[in-house]
């Protein structure tokens, strides 16, 4: 479709929200095990969201010192510096 190979991520787990920091789904959903997601409800410990509100959560606890998932860094957030001149 016009779409540079380079520039299509395929991610190992099928959606955005296994990428979330886990600092901060630990404090949306208590510690434990990964999240499931079914449709548009992403659940774990018995708490479930719609994706969109799972979202508005995560964004709001973010912050410069967030760390962020390494496949989220290398797929898609290194790649993006690099394309707009921020790394070599």
């Amino acid at each position: 479709m016009g779409i540079p190979r380079d520039n299509i991520v395929i991610w190992p787990k099928n959606g955005i929200e296994f990428y979330y920091p886990r600092s901060l789904l630990d404090s949306v959903y208590g510690n434990g095990p990964e999240i499931t997601i079914v449709n548009d409800v992403v659940s774990r410990n018995g708490i479930s969201y719609s994706k969109a509100e799972l979202a508005e959560k995560i964004a709001s606890g973010l912050s410069p010192d967030t760390e962020l998932d390494p496949e989220l860094q290398r797929s898609l957030l290194e790649p993006i510096a690099k394309a707009i001149g921020l790394r070599d």
